[in-house]
C-alpha cells in the first residue's frame, strides 16, 4: 500500500522513496483511505504509477494538502528533500 512508484518500476529504495511512505501513511491518517485506488494490489500498483492522489478532504489546509501531494509525487526527484 505504501510502495513509491519507482520501486513498482523496478528501481532500488531511496530517501526520497521514505519520502514518498510518509506521504502515503499521512495522506491516510488524514483521509481515512489509502491515496490511490486499491481494490486488488495489481489495482493499486498501476493507480501508484499513473494516477494522481485521490482528492483530499476539505478540512485540511492548502498549505498541508500541498505539502502531501508533493511528497507523492511521481518523480522522486520532484518530492521534496530530508
Amino acid at each position: 500500500r505504501y510502495m513509491c512508484p519507482e520501486v513498482i518500476n523496478g528501481m532500488k529504495l531511496t530517501k526520497q522513496s521514505d519520502i514518498w511512505g510518509i506521504g502515503s501513511i499521512l495522506y491516510e491518517v488524514m483521509n481515512r483511505k489509502n491515496p490511490f485506488k486499491d481494490a486488488t494490489s495489481m489495482q493499486l500498483m498501476m493507480s501508484i504509477r499513473s494516477d494522481p492522489p485521490a482528492p483530499f478532504l476539505p478540512k485540511y489546509s492548502y498549505e498541508l494538502k500541498r505539502m502531501i501531494t508533493a511528497m507523492l509525487e511521481k518523480d522522486p526527484k520532484r518530492r521534496p528533500t530530508t
